[in-house]
């Protein structure tokens, strides 16, 4: 078999593997494209075949290289978990040393006492189990792939003040 030939075959499994239905692409796009337009308050909601979720970061662990997560109305859990890749933003100055750290700039901005968030979660990497036949698989319960961008400077923290 040539390259071509076996590019030709890897796409069409991938493509088998995504269920993917040439002549029905063209309906999926201006579905895609009608929902995306739809007017909405706040964020557009994730769909099943996201295939990037963009989210932002509560605040980066150091000690462990984890980002904390909150969730909300605002911050759907399902941008960050659904989609086969994670980008997640965050400010260089909320990275923290610890997670004692992290849960302190919580109570921080929201206050002594206030009311959480509907959760908080921890991610240090892509999804990953090895429960069956203890065979290591990648994104099992989320994402393949995770990645951080960090933005600004450290001298943007809040807890300077």
């Amino acid at each position: 078999m040539n390259e071509r030939a076996a590019r030709a075959d890897i796409l069409a499994r991938v493509r088998a593997a995504l269920r993917h239905d040439p002549a029905h692409a063209e309906q999926r796009r201006a579905r895609l494209r009608q929902t995306i337009a739809m007017p909405t308050e706040g964020p557009r909601p994730s769909l099943v075949g996201d295939l990037v979720g963009i989210t932002g970061a509560s605040c980066a662990i150091a000690e462990t290289g984890t980002l904390m997560l909150l969730s909300g109305t605002r911050t759907a859990s399902t941008t960050r978990l659904l989609p086969e890749t994670h980008i997640a933003m965050v400010a260089a100055g909320r990275i923290v040393a610890d997670m004692e750290e992290g849960f302190a700039l919580l109570r921080h901005e929201r206050g002594e006492g206030s009311k959480l968030p509907r959760a908080v979660n921890f991610v240090s990497g892509p999804s990953r189990t090895s429960d069956i036949e203890q065979t290591v698989v990648l994104g099992a319960h989320g994402p393949y792939r995770v990645h951080l961008l960090v933005v600004g400077t450290t001298a943007d923290s809040p807890m300077a003040a």
